[in-house]
């Protein structure tokens, strides 16, 4: 075992510095020298690699020993609704980069948000984030599969949920109880929900044709399975 995870640490040792210029630019928008510091595989197995990188300048970032299409194609799904749906509150789109032998993604660190008024802003993306993902047929509960980032809830691992069994969906279902709101904050959430099923219904075609192209024809076929 110890053999396999240190090869696996050879591995992204390689990948980092074949292409540590285009991190350091695109994730931290500097070309300072930099160390790695620590490697934690955070998921193993034959096919798959996942671990948190730490730096000597303290920034993190997660690689994955994939070409990351799903992430890919959420975020550009999460731009284009940014452009129609999300405009007043946009949600966040995560920094990635992808290459054929592996990909890197931005680390979010999870932060609380102090201000009332971005709370309810939290909220409200947050009832959207959860639409979004229905369109996906993708279910996520907040305690294990969103991280709040101030008044942005991110999705961890697009790729994970999506590649979840029809049973795995059904037992979070069914587990999962929505936290105590207040009044005005269910309403927020209610009125994010309800504003993107609204768009989905009346342009149909328009979603079907940005899943398409970002995420190719299979995640048109696991909607038709909802």
């Amino acid at each position: 075992m110890a053999n396999i995870q240190e090869k696996e640490i050879n591995i992204i040792y390689k990948n980092v510095k074949k292409h540590k210029k285009a991190i350091l630019y695109s994730f931290f928008e500097s070309f300072e020298e930099v160390s790695i510091v620590n490697i934690e595989i955070t998921k193993s197995n034959k096919e798959y690699i996942q671990a948190i990188i730490t730096l000597d300048n303290g920034r993190k970032i997660i690689y994955k020993s994939c070409a990351l299409e799903y992430e890919k194609g959420f975020q550009k799904y999460i731009s284009w609704l940014n452009q129609n749906v999300f405009q007043d509150r946009k949600m966040y789109c995560k920094n990635i980069l992808l290459y054929k032998e592996c990909g890197f993604v931005e680390y979010i660190d999870e932060r609380k948000c102090e201000d009332e008024e971005k709370l309810l802003d939290y909220y409200y993306r947050l009832g959207g984030l959860k639409a979004v993902l229905g369109t996906l047929n993708v279910v996520a509960t907040e305690e294990c599969d969103i991280i709040q980032m101030g008044e942005q809830p991110i999705v961890k691992d697009i790729d994970q949920l999506i590649n979840k069994t029809s049973e795995d969906k059904m037992k979070l279902c069914n587990s999962h109880g929505k936290k105590d709101l207040s009044e005005i904050q269910l309403q927020y959430y209610i009125n994010g929900y309800q504003d993107i099923l609204d768009y989905v219904r009346k342009h149909e075609s328009d979603i079907e044709e940005i899943l398409k192209m970002s995420f190719g024809n299979e995640i048109l076929y696991q909607r038709e399975k909802k």
